[in-house]
């Protein structure tokens, strides 16, 4: 079901701007409509009713004469105003899709109203895991180069780290105002619409990736349960949207852990070949093969080795334990995070299909 959204403003200039931004990106989300005159608005709205009307600060309108489930916001011209007349007001002068945001998340406020709003049960994305076997060895870097990979292969891809002190700002960058924190609080009050609140929650990065900002605590991530994961997780599946889910998370054994594990296609454990690095990963495919027993699911049919800062000896000390290499990335310096991932990404070696090479 598509938002329908009605701007009332006399800026001529400006409605026709945002007519052409919103029917160019936004048409599959938005049908917009636009008037300069009240009585224009009100000849349309005896003949349709929209979801959510934008009126702009200096116009009078008597909003007695709308339906009290017409979702009403003011346009201002500042972003410090999030208030006027006790109605819910937007900067107009934003990016669209921060428009079309605010506007639904002022809609699913309502828990009666977007109720029609349904997402496909048949589509599930798939979910990608990233594990370093030690600090340090550039797991963040290869989950975002394979995000970067991805889209530039047509795929639509959501970033997704839950680790409470990895910043996705460090490689990505919008404007959206929500926040993991929003997040956190949609799963523990158990709002309405999950789906459609994570999709006005996430933002997205000039080169497609979607991602969510980084909580505005790291405490505010600590409090994400297991089950609140799953809950999001199945969420993010399901909305249909996404044909790939990349995860970067801390391996540890937690329940946080066990819930990605038992969702995940694959599990990519990223290391460095370093003598260190290879004798905790030891351990930790063992640990690994041992839960996925537990739970029911073959291990060895997907996980795969990424070999960071690579050479040859270190390469082959990662021999003997018997996983599919997938990918050899050389080591980049004197670059910042996101450039790093674009080398890395377009490194010939890196993230090779799976059973394309073996060791």
């Amino acid at each position: 079901m598509r938002l329908k959204m009605v701007f009332l403003d006399q800026d001529e200039l400006y409605l026709t701007r945002v007519m052409k931004v919103f029917q160019r990106y936004l048409s599959d989300k938005v049908d917009i409509f636009a008037f300069t005159e009240e009585a224009l608005l009100h000849e349309f709205m005896s003949v349709s009713r929209p979801d959510v009307l934008l009126l702009n600060e200096k116009m009078a309108v008597n909003l007695e004469q709308f339906s009290t489930d017409i979702t009403v916001m003011v346009l201002v011209e500042s972003h410090e105003i999030t208030e006027f007349d006790g109605l819910p007001a937007v900067c107009k002068y934003q990016r669209p899709i921060t428009l079309y945001q605010e506007a639904l998340a002022a809609c699913l406020d309502s828990e009666e109203k977007l109720s029609q709003y349904t997402f496909s049960s048949q589509h599930r994305s798939e979910i990608i895991a990233f594990y370093g076997v030690a600090g340090g060895v550039g797991t963040s870097t290869a989950s975002v180069a394979y995000c970067i990979k991805e889209t530039k292969q047509g795929k639509k891809v959501l970033y997704l780290t839950v680790d409470p002190f990895i910043s996705a700002s460090l490689f990505f960058h919008d404007e959206g105002r929500f926040r993991f924190s929003d997040v956190v609080y949609w799963l523990k009050s158990k709002q309405l619409h999950l789906s459609k609140r994570l999709e006005i929650g996430v933002c997205s990065d000039q080169s497609g990736i979607d991602f969510f900002k980084e909580a505005c605590s790291p405490l505010d991530m600590a409090e994400l349960t297991a089950n609140e994961m799953n809950t999001l997780l199945e969420a993010l599946q399901m909305c249909s949207k996404y044909d790939k889910i990349v995860i970067d998370q801390t391996l540890q054994l937690d329940d946080m852990v066990i819930t990605v594990v038992r969702k995940a296609s694959r599990i990519v454990l990223v290391a460095n070949g370093l003598t260190e690095s290879n004798q905790r990963m030891e351990r930790q495919v063992a640990t690994l093969r041992m839960l996925r027993a537990n739970l029911g699911i073959d291990l060895d049919s997907n996980i795969y080795l990424l070999l960071n800062r690579w050479t040859e000896v270190a390469s082959n000390k990662c021999l003997p334990l018997k996983i599919q290499c997938i990918g050899k990335i050389p080591e980049f310096c004197k670059a910042s995070p996101r450039e790093i991932a674009e080398q890395i990404a377009r490194t010939p070696d890196f993230f090779l299909h799976p059973q394309s090479e073996s060791q």
